[in-house]
């Protein structure tokens, strides 16, 4: 895993959902974007559409009215993690009223998440050759690149508390991904002679 695109905000207060207008831009054709609840907007979701791109993103309270079921759910199989269900969907953009075809896959958990939810549900306009259960997977293995942070902040210390300066601290983060794209890309060259196990 390596960090190709930053989105550097100065206001430590801002919340990351008023960023989102700013990753559209940034998609290609094909891109996939695996994201947690926060992102579950409908415009957000058409700005991914818009630019050719996919994504599987967990579905947000505040977007349920935006969604409607247009067929019952069906059983599809089950993970490690729990049964698989899977509906086809349409979501309205609130601004645009436009319609995107979509998929909602529902993975009925058998043990609750650390919030307590038994049920988590996905959103994505992949299409129907990529099956519900290779997507519940995706999104599970979406820790991964949250594990990324703890990393940066474990062992690259990329939060530096005397970096008053709102820039400074934006370049000590900087470095810090710099530093761990380099780690990681020497990793995978150690992984592909040694084997992910000894590495």
């Amino acid at each position: 895993k390596v960090v190709d695109e930053v989105i550097f905000c100065e206001d430590g207060h801002a919340q990351e959902r008023s960023f989102i207008a700013r990753v559209a831009p940034l998609l290609s054709p094909k891109d996939l974007i695996i994201a947690d609840r926060n992102f579950c907007t409908s415009t957000f979701l058409l700005s991914i559409v818009d630019r050719d791109a996919s994504f599987i993103i967990r579905q947000h309270r505040s977007i349920l009215p935006c969604i409607e079921s247009l067929t019952e759910k069906e059983y599809v199989g089950e993970t490690d993690t729990g049964k698989v269900y899977e509906e086809p969907v349409s979501v309205r953009c609130s601004k645009s009223g436009r319609i995107i075809k979509a998929r909602r896959i529902e993975i009925h958990l058998k043990t609750a998440t650390q919030s307590g939810d038994k049920v988590i549900s996905v959103i994505t306009n992949l299409p129907r050759r990529v099956k519900a259960i290779k997507i519940a997977e995706l999104y599970r293995n979406r820790w991964q690149l949250e594990n990324v942070f703890n990393e940066l902040t474990t062992y690259l210390q990329c939060e530096i508390v005397s970096l008053g300066y709102p820039a400074a601290a934006l370049f000590g983060f900087a470095v810090a991904i710099c530093s761990y794209n380099i780690f990681s890309a020497l990793q995978g060259v150690l992984r592909g002679v040694h084997g992910e196990e000894k590495i």
